[in-house]
């Protein structure tokens, strides 16, 4: 059942209270825990410039465990805000927000990595997703059985390291006319870097042909076929 507006907003703003109070305790503690280990960095100085020096990274610490908690996935703070097991989630949101500010510091850069390494990650999947996008398939028409035997010879005569012959296979033997990075290396099972370095090795072999998808300007590989399916023998060298 949905709170009432005016219900919602007195949550939201006794988390916020919440927070701040914590935030603040959490401050005080860190300075006593440094007065009483000789931490220089917390000996401030007295009055209103002393005291936002003490609290402010204390309450900033404390305003970033929402995103601690999201990246845990845990929604303890959403059920807060939302009025759910409010009393419970919201001891809990302070005694987060404590701990927070008590290692204000540390907690923030610690927090700080996680999200860039999550968003690293997230736009790493999201290239990976369009690379794929980009591959081109064969027609759904199966070929000839003879053209199929003729492939697969070819590459059982194939001269090369296994991960040559296991990129070449990817690239022949597959559903697709032309394929990306990302799909050679699931294919594969190599790292990317040893496949960009593979592929790099058969075009000046004059086996693999790059070009730019139309559809996402992402780079895709093609083998070079002769008239009857065999893989194009390479150049001789003069």
């Amino acid at each position: 059942m949905d709170q009432p507006a005016n219900t919602s907003a007195i949550y939201v703003l006794v988390t916020i209270v919440v927070m701040i109070v914590a935030g603040i305790l959490g401050s005080y503690c860190r300075k006593i825990f440094g007065d009483e280990y000789g931490n220089a960095e917390v000996d401030v100085r007295n009055g209103i410039a002393g005291t936002f020096r003490v609290v402010v990274p204390g309450i900033v610490a404390s305003f970033v465990i929402p995103l601690f908690l999201s990246i845990g996935k845990s929604q303890v703070f959403s059920d807060a805000v939302k009025g759910q097991y409010f009393a419970e989630n919201i001891f809990i949101v302070f005694g987060f927000c404590l701990l927070a500010a008590v290692s204000a510091r540390s907690f923030v850069n610690a927090i700080a990595q996680q999200a860039l390494q999550k968003a690293g990650a997230a736009k790493r999947r999201a290239d990976e997703a369009v690379d794929l996008l980009s591959e081109e398939q064969r027609p759904s028409t199966p070929p000839p059985k003879g053209d199929s035997e003729s492939t697969n010879r070819a590459l059982d005569n194939f001269q090369g390291s296994g991960a040559e012959k296991a990129v070449m296979k990817s690239l022949v033997d597959t559903d697709y006319v032309r394929r990306s990075l990302t799909g050679i290396a699931k294919a594969t099972n190599l790292e990317k870097s040893e496949v960009r370095n593979v592929l790099a090795a058969l075009a000046e072999r004059d086996l693999v042909v790059s070009s730019l998808s139309k559809r996402t300007g992402n780079l895709l590989y093609q083998a070079k076929m002769d008239g009857s399916l065999k893989l194009k023998a390479p150049a001789e060298k003069s």
